[in-house]
């Protein structure tokens, strides 16, 4: 995210007060708060593809550049939280602030030609145009300090164990935060989070497509070694890790799931209520 000062001191304020309003028995937002955050996010959607309609650019258009996913990730989660979260509280109206917010800087940025997340180090949200439905879907890359763009780097890329929280707030909370287990410091590779759609599904269907196209996207704006990219995964992480690493072995030099089992039908059969 980029570093505005207003908000780096929004940053400070929302994310100070989330542990005390979790704690509290907060309200859940009004029909009224919803339709008035439904129209920021059309707002906000509208300046994005007035940007892109300036730029002859579209959704469709997949090129390093060509498209605003790296802002309109942020109205899409909130979009997402509006639409089937029915109970949002007032922690969750904090994550939409600031979704909004970092939207609507992203925005900014877009229409004065600037894309300074594009060419920062250490840790950013990004965005690529799916395929699959022409969605903007979010991931993360973190880029070492000792990145050199004249010289091929490895890729990992790192795939998130479950995520039971609410699925439609979840998607908040990937792109505000870091979704995700940490393997390595990153210092001589470059790191690849993908979100790979939310729900149980282990990075199957879209959520497999997803895998590839973000490292395609992370392909396109750094300079990757194809022959040094390592597939990773934690719990449910690691399923995916499994059954895309034996499914494309082509594509990685290693594979590495971590807590991941492999034999479905038992794993199917485990008691546990948020299991289906």
């Amino acid at each position: 995210m980029t570093n505005s000062p207003r908000l780096g001191l929004l940053n400070l304020a929302v994310f100070a007060g989330l542990a005390s309003l979790a704690l509290s028995a907060a309200e859940p937002i009004s029909d009224g708060d919803r339709g008035r955050y439904r129209a920021r996010v059309s707002e906000l959607d509208a300046r994005i593809a007035a940007w892109e309609l300036a730029r002859g650019a579209s959704r469709d258009l997949r090129g390093a550049g060509g498209h605003g996913a790296d802002a309109r990730i942020f109205s899409k989660a909130v979009r997402h939280a509006l639409d089937f979260e029915p109970v949002l509280d007032e922690a969750a109206r904090g994550l939409i602030e600031l979704a909004l917010g970092t939207c609507e800087d992203r925005i900014a940025q877009l229409e004065a030609g600037k894309q300074p997340w594009r060419e920062a180090q250490g840790r950013s949200v990004r965005g690529f145009v799916s395929a699959v439905d022409g969605s903007s879907q979010p991931y993360f890359v973190v880029v070492p300090k000792t990145y050199d763009p004249s010289k091929p780097i490895g890729l990992e890329v790192m795939l998130h164990g479950s995520m039971p929280r609410r699925s439609a707030v979840g998607e908040l909370d990937f792109v505000l935060k870091a979704s995700g287990v940490r393997f390595g410091a990153g210092e001589d590779f470059l790191e690849l989070y993908p979100l790979g759609r939310l729900g149980e599904n282990a990075y199957r269907f879209e959520g497999e497509t997803d895998v590839f196209e973000a490292m395609e996207d992370v392909c396109r704006q750094y300079s990757v070694d194809r022959r040094r990219i390592v597939l990773r995964g934690i719990s449910l992480g690691a399923v995916a890790a499994w059954q895309i690493g034996l499914k494309r072995p082509d594509r990685f030099a290693a594979v590495g799931p971590a807590a991941g089992p492999v034999d479905t039908r038992l794993f199917a059969a485990a008691p546990w209520p948020h299991f289906t």
